[in-house]
């Protein structure tokens, strides 16, 4: 398994250091990071593949997983500005395993402003280390990045619950260096904070910043033009806070919920209740006082990766 902290510490260790917990877990501690940082991705993966590192800044950067020294479940890890040259202002926020680089597959991105693009895979194939992976405008900031085949539906979730689809194929692809078009029409205090393609038997799957989770069919969001508002897609409160994370995925695998003190539970999604869009959900995790979820990640296994 490899964590990756919002920091940028990197760690590989054994998938069982972390025990399922039924809904409404208190979560075991994943690693002793300073009070500031918190767990931001985990996947499983093997030592032989590819990891491609984006930064926040638009950057990609690369290394084996075998470069990524082992450790145990409450170890730190190691700094990635160690492992792959990351500059002083930039941090990780998303990462690719990758096997090959694929003719025929995509890279796309969305940004923190709405913005997406799609770039073909193998223009990422390089040595070089910081290499451009999207031209960002000012105050604007990479989110996430996804592996694609160009034919899916794109999924955006913004901070404030809204939830807009649209057909990858209204995405043209673009070059490293271009800045992409409109996914996402955001309200000035909103972002995006999760990018997913909608995949058949599939649910949107989301976490509050107060531990309320829900799974909501795919079924409830329409498919839209790009570029619009979007509909609610989590009912937010103050009891249930802003959305701390979100993704498309089964009811047959499991996620974690992180929190910002480092806690990390591991919750089968089928534990979490199935409901519509337009609902609170129920407590998936407890939170304490001053304690807040910061994020949720699917468990990606190879079977899941085909």
């Amino acid at each position: 398994m490899i964590t990756v902290s919002r920091a940028g510490y990197v760690k590989r260790q054994p998938l069982d250091a972390f025990r399922r917990q039924g809904r409404g877990g208190k979560g075991v501690i994943g690693a002793n990071l300073k009070e500031e940082d918190v767990i931001k991705h985990v996947f499983t993966t093997t030592t032989h593949h590819w990891l491609l590192f984006f930064t926040n800044r638009g950057k990609v950067y690369r290394a084996k997983v075998h470069e990524i020294p082992e450790s145990g479940r409450t170890a730190r890890g190691t700094y990635a500005a160690n492992l792959i040259g990351l500059a002083g202002d930039e941090r990780v926020n998303a990462v690719i395993d990758l096997k090959e680089y694929q003719e025929g597959r995509y890279l796309l991105f969305a940004t923190k402003r709405g913005m997406v693009k799609k770039t073909p895979l193998p223009e990422y194939d390089s040595p070089r280390s910081g290499l451009a992976a999207i031209n960002l405008r000012e105050g604007d900031e990479l989110v996430d990045v996804l592996l694609t085949d160009g034919k899916d539906d794109v999924i955006l979730v913004s901070r404030k619950g809204q939830v807009i689809r649209f057909r990858e194929a209204l995405v043209r692809p673009m070059g490293r260096q271009a800045a992409g078009v409109i996914g996402m029409r955001l309200a000035e205090d909103d972002e995006v904070i999760a990018l997913g393609v909608a995949s058949a038997g599939e649910e949107l799957i989301s976490v509050t910043q107060h531990g309320y989770g829900k799974r909501s069919p795919l079924s409830d969001y329409p498919v839209k033009g790009r570029g619009g508002k979007g509909v609610i897609g989590h009912t937010l409160t103050r009891k249930t806070g802003l959305l701390a994370g979100a993704f498309v995925g089964s009811k047959d695998q499991d996620l974690f919920t992180i929190s910002s003190s480092g806690k990390v539970v591991r919750v089968p999604a089928a534990d979490i209740r199935r409901v519509g869009r337009a609902s609170q959900g129920v407590r998936t995790m407890r939170v304490e006082e001053g304690e807040t979820v910061v994020a949720i990640a699917p468990v990606i296994t190879q079977a899941d990766e085909g």
